[in-house]
């Protein structure tokens, strides 16, 4: 029996949550009711790293701590197909947990602010400047 192909469409509607929703948790609670506790979801990402987002999460949470922050156990899952990456890792020893749309180059990390579990949510973009747009040395 050949397996059931996921519908993947659900992507689309959480990326317009992601880029314009103004309660940043709703993407996140979009991502875990439709794909996060998915397991056939899930066992379709496919690990590995990214560079450009991976720098994206150590800016977006030195802003958030207000210092250099150490990221630890960092797995970036591409969903194979789609311009969509999802992950968790620790910053600074806390939880963080992130979605981000290649394609829009837009994201949310959510990093756990501390004991009693509650979160702290931040949109972030990266926008490619041209080789014309670089500062110059001067």
């Amino acid at each position: 029996m050949l397996p059931q192909i996921m519908n993947l469409t659900g992507l689309e509607k959480l990326k317009t949550i992601l880029a314009t929703g103004k309660d940043l948790s709703a993407a996140f609670h979009y991502f875990m009711d439709n794909f996060g506790e998915n397991e056939a979801f899930l066992d379709l990402g496919k690990p590995g790293p990214h560079p450009l987002l991976e720098s994206l999460l150590a800016a977006v949470a030195g802003q958030m701590f207000g210092k250099k922050v150490i990221a630890q156990q960092l797995l970036l899952i591409a969903v194979p197909g789609t311009k969509f990456i999802h992950g968790a890792g620790l910053i600074n020893g806390r939880p963080i947990t992130v979605i981000y749309f290649d394609d829009i180059q837009v994201g949310i990390a959510a990093v756990m602010k501390g004991p009693g579990g509650s979160m702290q949510y931040s949109r972030f973009s990266a926008q490619m400047l041209p080789p014309e747009a670089a500062p110059s040395s001067n």
